[in-house]
């Protein structure tokens, strides 16, 4: 066996090196797999926050939707089995309130915001499509009562001035006539 001698007089076998020397590469791999696994979880804990946020937004998005369009929305059959296997049917209503009936036709009522963000991301995208189609409908029947007003009050305009003059005309005339028997 060889043996080495440091600086400070004390020597050490190679082999005794060697072990010492893997030992401490094993703790250097174990204190960079720690750090890596520190970072990795530091991020996965904010993009949970931002996921748990951003969710609650949408929340806030389909309430302020749901209450101008004033509709119960369906929830797929599947979509809801993904979401919550023992129920049959669902409903999305004003305020984001999920209504569901299980097997036993017992009414289940949950608010949007309780369900867990993929859970809000699918209930959003299956009723996107029909919430679309009632906004856009009542769009037009909004569109249409605005243009019949606007109608009615250009009418109404013309028959007012026309009403006006004729106002005028016998404001007019009664001075006229009162001036005269006056004078």
């Amino acid at each position: 066996m060889k043996s080495i001698t440091y600086f400070n007089g004390i020597s050490r076998g190679e082999d005794e090196l060697e072990e010492r020397s893997k030992a401490e590469q094993i703790k250097d791999e174990i204190v960079d797999e720690l750090r890596e696994v520190q970072n990795e979880y530091a991020q996965l804990s904010e993009l949970d926050e931002l996921e748990h946020d951003y969710a609650q937004k949408l929340v806030e998005a389909m309430k302020l939707l749901q209450k101008h369009v004033d509709v119960a929305l369906e929830i797929e059959q599947a979509v809801i089995k993904e979401v919550r296997g023992d129920v049959e049917e669902a409903q999305l209503i004003a305020c984001a309130v999920v209504v569901m009936k299980d097997k036993e036709n017992s009414v289940i009522s949950k608010s949007l915001s309780e369900f867990e963000p993929r859970d809000i991301l699918k209930i959003v995208r299956a009723v996107t499509p029909e919430l679309k189609r009632v906004i856009k409908e009542k769009k037009e029947q909004t569109s249409e009562r605005v243009d019949l007003i606007e109608r009615i009050l250009k009418e109404m305009k013309k028959a007012s001035s026309g009403i006006k003059k004729e106002v005028e005309e016998e404001q007019e005339e009664d001075l006229v006539e009162s001036s005269i028997a006056s004078g």
